[in-house]
């Protein structure tokens, strides 16, 4: 019993000891872990991709003094905040209502059927997003040189429209405008008479692409086809590669590469307009912009007289201005002509009459001859005498002719309806010209448009004010005459032929009967104008306008004066 008890309390007194001897081994194997095992490969956290405002700055994934309590973390920090490129990127979206597209064109089959040629204006995803946007740095890149741009970008027509619709590029960079076998007269329509050259075939087939460079920064001018008027498409030129154009649903992303700094951030669209924002881009910095376009009002200055540098096409008159050479009819006014005296009462004027003549004081621009023969063959051989530009026809004592004299609305008696005149205005073609070039309607009243001249031209109206839609439609020899009804008043609403660009008509409309358009002399009348206390306007395409009070008595009419001067 003795040597059992004692065997006991032996093994109870060893236990301690094998407890302690494991824990030793364990503690020593780990120590032999931690100085042979490999070194743990850290993975790289990427920037954050929070998306930023662009009045916002970016955060430091940690900032200096979190660096210096935690110093495990500052190679992880550094590999984030020194890899990361700046981003650019965002949206364009259109408020409002989506206008609808305008018919520019109705294209006749060889069938006989016709198909209409929608504008593209506006083209806008069922979320909002506006599409063909130019997105471009604005500021904040002057002072820096890029390399020349080796890549060329083209312009494709696709479905006899040219695409994409709004082409990015940079100054000096080729532009290949490709087409298909079809012939074409393109032409190019500068935003801000930048130095632009094209080559092409001299008879207008473009069996070769053809080749367009612009030499300076030049937003939407744009390139058109003067047998195909539905066909264009608008250009945005940037001296550098920092520029986008928004897809179908309106996203954009600019290239990386852009230094830090601050920057403005234009979009602009076409038809919208344009906005800007302002960022200030820091390394690894990512910019989510969005930008909000509206469908513009239309400008008041749209409702002025219309300039001579046509928007809807190269001005061929305007290019046939000149400083030197040709003649016009004139004579000065002599002295003590009454500018705008009215006579009242004179019994040789009619009862609710306003007669007088415009006259042109000062020495006019020479006109510039149009030579038919060098642009068109056919047109060539109708006319008989050289024709001109017909900036300013004068007659007898400095009658100028082609002015439009009115009645200001606003001087009309409220709430007075004039039925349109019943009378048909007839604009017709006649020797490869509109005649007359200077003419006015009411709304609602019926205007037809002939073709006299044994080829083909077409009509293409181009109005401003809204409401008065625009159309362009093919006009055979004999062919029936087209007939147009304008809804608003709008001064010289253009009328011109994309086959002959030199053929231009100018109608004025007017919510009222109260009007006329000086004759070869200079001379007009209003009639059947009640009583009352008027503003009388004369209104000419380059000389301007004057306006003075005329007061017509019962019973009675007037006579009244203008005069203009020569630009």
């Amino acid at each position: 019993m003795a040597d059992v008890e004692n065997t006991k309390n032996g093994s109870k007194g060893r236990v301690p000891w094998l407890l302690l001897l494991v824990v030793l081994l364990i503690g020593l194997l780990l120590w032999w872990w931690s100085r042979v095992r490999p070194p743990v490969k850290v993975a790289e956290i990427p920037a954050i991709e929070q998306p930023l405002l662009a009045s916002t700055v970016p955060r430091e994934l940690h900032v200096p003094a979190a660096l210096e309590a935690n110093r495990d973390l500052q190679p992880i920090t550094n590999r984030v905040s020194t890899t990361s490129e700046i981003e650019i990127f965002g949206r364009v979206v259109l408020l409002g209502k989506r206008p609808e597209e305008r018919v520019i064109a109705i294209q006749q089959n060889r069938d006989g059927s016709e198909t209409k040629k929608l504008s593209r204006d506006y083209e806008v995803s069922t979320s909002g997003g506006l599409a063909n946007v130019f997105v471009y740095v604005q500021k904040g890149l002057e002072g820096k040189t890029f390399a020349a741009p080796k890549e060329v970008v083209r312009l494709a027509e696709t479905n006899q429209f040219l695409e994409p619709f709004v082409l990015g590029a940079r100054v000096d960079q080729s532009i290949e405008i490709e087409n298909s076998k079809r012939r074409h007269q393109f032409r190019m329509i500068s935003s801000s008479g930048s130095e632009f050259g094209w080559e092409r075939n001299a008879n207008g087939l473009m069996d070769d692409p053809l080749e367009l460079v612009f030499s300076g920064v030049d937003i939407f001018s744009r390139i058109t086809c003067k047998l195909h008027s539905w066909e264009w498409a608008y250009f945005g030129v940037v001296e550098h590669p920092y520029f986008a154009v928004t897809d179908n649903d309106g996203y954009f992303k600019l290239p990386k590469g852009i230094s830090p700094g601050t920057y403005t951030i234009a979009v602009q669209h076409p038809k919208a307009g344009e906005a800007i924002q302002s960022i200030t881009a820091v390394q690894g910095g990512k910019y989510n912009l969005s930008f909000r376009l509206k469908v513009p009002k239309v400008d008041p200055t749209l409702l002025a007289p219309a300039p001579v540098t046509e928007t809807e096409g190269e001005s061929l008159e305007e290019n046939f201005r000149s400083s030197d050479g040709g003649t016009v009819a004139r004579r000065t006014i002599p002295e003590g002509f009454s500018e705008g005296a009215p006579i009242i009462g004179n019994d040789s004027i009619a009862v609710g009459m306003i007669r007088g003549q415009v006259r042109l004081r000062g020495t006019p621009i020479p006109e510039k001859t149009v030579d038919v023969l060098k642009n068109d063959l056919n047109c060539g051989r109708l006319v008989q005498n050289t024709p001109t530009t017909r900036f300013y026809v004068t007659g007898d004592d400095s009658g100028l002719a082609d002015t439009v004299v009115y009645i200001e609305a606003e001087s009309l008696p409220k709430g007075m309806t004039f039925p349109p005149r019943a009378e048909p205005l007839l604009l017709d073609q006649v020797n490869c010209e509109y005649t007359p070039y200077i003419a006015a309607l009411q709304t609602g009243q019926k205007m037809l448009v002939r073709n006299s001249d044994p080829l083909l031209h077409n009509v293409h109206p181009t109005p401003a004010a809204p409401g008065n839609r625009e159309a362009n439609k093919a006009q055979m020899p004999k062919a029936a005459d087209l007939e147009f009804v304008f809804e608003n008043p709008e001064p010289f609403l253009r009328f011109k032929c994309d086959i002959h660009p030199w053929m231009f008509s100018y109608v004025s409309v007017f919510d009222h009967p109260f009007f006329a358009v000086t004759d070869a002399n200079g001379n007009f009348s209003i009639t059947n104008v009640p009583p009352g206390k008027y503003r009388l306007q004369a209104m000419h395409r380059r000389a301007g306008t004057v306006s003075q009070e005329v007061v017509l008595t019962k019973g009675r009419g007037s006579e009244i004066a203008f005069a203009l001067d020569a630009k």
